[in-house]
Parts: C-alpha cells; structure tokens; sequence
C-alpha cells in the first residue's frame, strides 16, 4: 500500500523548554546589568517551530513588534535543514512593588 505522504519528511521540532531558558538566561542577565528585577513568563506552549541549527539569539522585543507589553524576543536564523529562522515572543514579568 504506498501512502501519499510516504515521502514527506518532517523536520525536527525544537524544544520549547530551549526557548523558555534562552528568556531566562536573558532576563537574567539584563537584571543583573541594568539592576532591575523582571521574570521572563511562561513561552506560550502552543509554539512549534523547526529545530535551530545554531545558537538561539536573545534580545528585548522591540516596541514596533506588536507586543502588547515587555517580551523578550527568542530567534532563530534558520533551521537544522536550512528552513526559514522564526522568532518567539516571551512575555516578561515586571516587579511589583511591596509600598514599604
């Protein structure tokens, strides 16, 4: 029996746990260089996106992303098989203030 769909191939899909901690590393280290106290959210866990063939990049997400508030923004160039880079928006947590 020979399948239509025999000679698709699906590529491998990246990790979002890589994601979430490529915010927090991020966050972290912005904390630490700018004195601040932020918390990277939680990646939206319906996210899928092909496996990274390098390094992800970290970076704040720019106000003309379309953001609706702070976001680190996670992004990848291109693929293990050469497919197009993607980028994930990870909302960040500002301080609260305790009013001590």
């Amino acid at each position: 029996m020979c399948s239509a769909h025999a000679n698709i191939s699906i590529p491998p899909i990246h990790r979002l746990q890589d994601i979430q901690n490529a915010a927090e590393r991020f966050v972290q280290a912005e904390n630490a260089r700018q004195k601040t106290a932020f918390t990277a959210d939680r990646a939206n866990s319906k996210i899928i996106v092909v496996q990274c063939a390098v390094q992800l990049r970290s970076s704040w997400a720019r106000p003309s992303d379309q953001q609706s508030r702070k976001s680190v923004q996670i992004a990848c160039p291109y693929g293990v098989r050469g497919e197009k880079g993607w980028r994930v928006f990870v909302p960040v947590i500002k301080p609260t203030s305790s009013g001590k």
